[in-house]
């Protein structure tokens, strides 16, 4: 579930966050705040409404779009080299997922009643982790 949280819950903060940087970007290439911002939004809108609706592989869309040696094709070297944009988006979701589980054990943990170990297997069990796992990570 931390997973689905990380990337559906957390997600649209940053795509926006994305959409903000895209309109920055474009100001800082001379483009007015409203055309960049105008321009990027009309984009990821049509962007995403391609991706729905063609059941083509995202990469398989930006290959589409992409002229050997074109202006498209130059952005992507930046994006794609050394795996940039795929690293940084694998671990801006892996933060997120990680402080789900950090979030349970600060919202849910220490109840009174309980000794810190039990807690924290019964944080674990509302989480469906398995017995066997849960009696491993026991302090």
């Amino acid at each position: 579930m931390d997973a689905v949280t990380a990337l559906a819950g957390s997600g649209p903060a940053f795509v926006y966050r994305f959409l903000s940087a895209l309109t920055k970007a474009g100001e800082d290439i001379g483009l007015s705040a409203e055309q960049a911002t105008q321009l990027s939004l009309a984009m990821v809108s049509g962007a995403t409404a391609l991706a729905e609706s063609s059941g083509v592989d995202p990469d398989a869309l930006a290959a589409r779009v992409t002229s050997k040696g074109g202006t498209t094709a130059a952005g992507l070297a930046i994006l794609d080299q050394d795996d940039a944009l795929r690293t940084l988006i694998a671990n801006t979701l892996r933060a997120a997922r990680d402080r789900g589980v950090g979030y349970v054990f600060q919202h849910d943990a220490l109840l009174r009643h309980m000794s810190v170990a039990d807690d924290v297997e019964s944080a674990l069990r509302v989480r469906r982790v398995k017995r066997a796992d849960r009696l491993s990570r026991r302090v």
